[in-house]
């Protein structure tokens, strides 16, 4: 099971997402956990920080998908479009991976 929290920041999603993962025995993969390796290495905003982002969340994505099919998994993530549709910070939208139904 994967549990995908998304809203803006500062609503409580890591609180949120902590407590669910305690309650049912989830890992949890904060959107903090991914963007601080790009804020440690990188220029903020910069074509590295983006490709760092992306790095990480893929390798994270990877390690979800190699754990035992019964092992719930809480998200946390943003995404907003400003004026004109641009981007801000957050996550890009994607397909969370998927796991084949347990025999």
């Amino acid at each position: 099971m994967i549990v995908h929290i998304n809203s803006y920041p500062g609503v409580g999603k890591l609180t949120i997402g902590r407590a669910l993962a305690e309650l049912i025995g989830a890992r949890l993969l904060d959107n903090h956990s991914v963007f601080n390796v790009a804020f440690a290495l990188t220029e903020f905003r910069s074509p590295a920080f983006y490709d760092t982002v992306r790095a990480v969340r893929e390798i994270a994505y990877q390690r979800i998908l190699e754990l035992p099919a019964g092992v719930p998994v809480v998200l946390t993530n943003w995404f907003c479009k400003g004026p004109r549709g641009a981007r801000r910070i957050g996550t890009r939208p994607s397909p969370w991976p998927r796991r084949a139904a347990a025999p």
